[in-house]
């Protein structure tokens, strides 16, 4: 019969503590959609993005232009 010794058990109890502590994996998918390319104000973007999808994942991110003078874009993230 195998031995176990304490240092054994504090491992695996270490390893079955994370397990159960890691977060459950969401099936849902998240989708993009850009709803202006050209041009993006924060408070409009989120608007249009809720008003589309019901999401309030509206950003403005980068989409080119010079580092002194930038360009961004609507981009709206919702669930599939």
């Amino acid at each position: 019969m195998t031995k176990f010794s304490p240092t054994q058990f504090l491992i695996l109890a270490l390893l079955l503590t994370l397990v159960s502590m890691a977060p459950q994996i969401d099936a849902q998918q998240r989708c993009e959609e850009i709803l202006d390319p050209n041009n993006c104000v924060l408070e409009d973007c989120k608007e249009r993005c809720f008003e589309k999808h019901q999401s309030n994942g509206g950003q403005c991110v980068e989409n080119g232009g010079t580092p002194l003078n930038p360009t961004f874009k609507c981009l709206c993230v919702y669930d599939c």
